[in-house]
Parts: structure tokens; sequence; C-alpha cells
């Protein structure tokens, strides 16, 4: 989908190009809901907007757009604009998003964790698990005797 915006500094076409998996993962990592997450990829993608634009562009209804910038607001992810109309720019993803990326690099880390002291043990019962067969073998043996 194309939109043609006359009010962003001028006449310039806002190409839609990103897959619409784009906002799903950001549903799924960050728990945007679809409307939050549709309203901070445009963002992204037209750099700064009002909330009209933001409206058809994102496809999220006008009515529900004030909502979602300022949960955006709240948490970061937007700016708010003092300019008549409001406008709102998105927080550089590498800001925004940087404490997530480090949550998700210290669940990985804790996770690597818990995974190799799990294989610490369960290499160390296959041993011992080795060590009581052979001496029940040898036990058996002793009673042909």
């Amino acid at each position: 989908m194309v939109v043609f915006n006359s009010m962003l500094s001028g006449t310039r076409e806002i190409s839609q190009t990103r897959p619409d998996s784009t906002w799903q993962r950001l549903c799924e990592y960050l728990g945007l809901s679809e409307y939050e997450a549709r309203v901070y990829v445009t963002l992204i993608e037209s750099g700064r907007a009002n909330a009209r634009i933001l409206s058809v562009m994102s496809g999220v209804p006008r009515t529900k757009v004030y909502s979602v910038l300022k949960k955006l607001i709240d948490i970061n992810l937007v700016v708010e604009i003092p300019e008549e109309p409001r406008k709102f720019a998105p927080t550089p993803p590498e800001i925004a998003l940087k404490s997530y990326l480090k949550s998700y690099q210290n669940l990985v880390e804790n996770l690597v964790s818990v995974v190799t002291s799990l294989e610490e043990t369960f290499r160390r019962a296959k041993r011992e698990e080795k060590l009581q067969r052979g001496s029940y073998g040898l036990l058996r043996e002793d009673r042909k005797f």
C-alpha cells in the first residue's frame, strides 16, 4: 500500500514496503497491541506525523490514535513535538529498544547457564549409572562361582 502525503515536508510518497510481520513481531516481543505496533512502525517509516496522518498511514482508527500515542509516549517509543497541530516522532529503535534487547540478552545468558548446569548434572548421572551397572555386573558374576 502506498500513501501520498502532502502534509509531511511537502509532497512525498511514503512506501510501506515492510512485511506485515514487523509489527506482529513487535507485538510478540514487546507486548505491544496491534495498533501500538502499527503506529510505531509507521512513525519509523515516516519520521514524524500528526495523528490524522498516522491514522491513515497505519490503518489505526482516528478515534484510537491519541490513546495509542499516549501509551507509546509513556513507554518511551514515541515523543511529542510541540507544534500545532501536534506531531509525533519515533524514538530511534536503538535507543527505544535498548532495554528490551538487554532484557532478552540477560534471559538468554541465564538460560545458557541453566542448560550448562543441567548438562553437567546429566553427564554426572550417566557416569554414576555406568559405575552402578558395572558393580552390579561384578556382583552377578561373583554369585555364579
